[in-house]
């Protein structure tokens, strides 16, 4: 969803847009078929079967888009890239939980506090984890029977990965980030 638009997947694989209809950019997607789409805040980008991705603007015009929208095939590579998991503890006892890109900087979402009082064995998710306004991910985490928080990402559309390193310790120090292990979403 972007500002004032979304889009979505019809069961033939076919592209639906509706909202904000600036210049008819949102009624007018790319023809053919599609497995996944995902839409920032002025664009959306779609892919083939095949891994093809095309993007296209919705809102603002060309100007206000940044060099690598305007190149349909690199948009879902460049959102792609590995990382890590970060998670901090706060002061109230939450943990706090990010995505650190290795050619970036720190993605908090907006759904990224892990409870107190969270039921053992039971996967919580954060919001989607964007990069370049691509929806990637997200973070995944439960609480282990010994007081441990165990990690994971999910990518968009993928299986959960568990990196070795992906254990919050129940003594981890106040407000002090640690990292999973690193995290490989393309090859």
């Amino acid at each position: 969803m972007g500002i004032d638009f979304a889009c979505g997947l019809r069961e033939s694989g076919e592209i639906a847009c509706w909202g904000f209809n600036h210049a008819g950019r949102a009624e007018t997607p790319p023809p053919g078929s599609f497995n996944a789409i995902s839409a920032g805040r002025y664009h959306a980008c779609a892919l083939t079967a095949e891994g093809a991705a095309t993007c296209w603007m919705v809102y603002k015009g060309v100007a206000d888009v940044p060099a690598w929208l305007r190149q349909p095939s690199a948009a879902p590579a460049a959102a792609a890239a590995s990382g890590q998991i970060v998670a901090r503890r706060l002061v109230d006892g939450r943990t706090e939980f990010g995505w650190l890109p290795a050619d970036g900087e720190r993605v908090l979402p907006r759904q990224r506090y892990f409870p107190v009082d969270a039921q053992v064995d039971r996967w919580l998710h954060s919001s989607a984890i964007e990069r370049h306004g691509v929806e990637i991910g997200r973070i995944e985490a439960r609480l282990l029977a010994d007081g441990r928080i165990e990690f994971a990402f999910t990518p968009t559309g993928g299986q959960r990965i568990l990196p070795p390193s992906r254990y919050f310790p129940v003594d981890a120090a106040i407000g002090r980030w640690l990292r999973s292990t690193e995290i490989e979403l393309v090859e």
